[in-house]
């Protein structure tokens, strides 16, 4: 049986960037958002919903 780790990841941004991420799209001034994982959570929120 395989093992699933559950992990949260918390991105905080205003409302204009909220409308971007499931577009897997990032706003043109990075400040704009703030993830407590380090930058590589909004990358794979990007690919993930990039996709759809």
């Amino acid at each position: 049986m395989t093992e699933h780790r559950v992990v949260s990841v918390a991105i905080e941004s205003d409302a204009a960037v909220r409308v971007l991420l499931p577009w897997g799209r990032r706003p043109a001034d990075p400040s704009r958002r703030h993830s407590v994982a380090g930058p590589e959570a909004p990358r794979r929120v990007r690919s993930l919903l990039g996709g759809y």
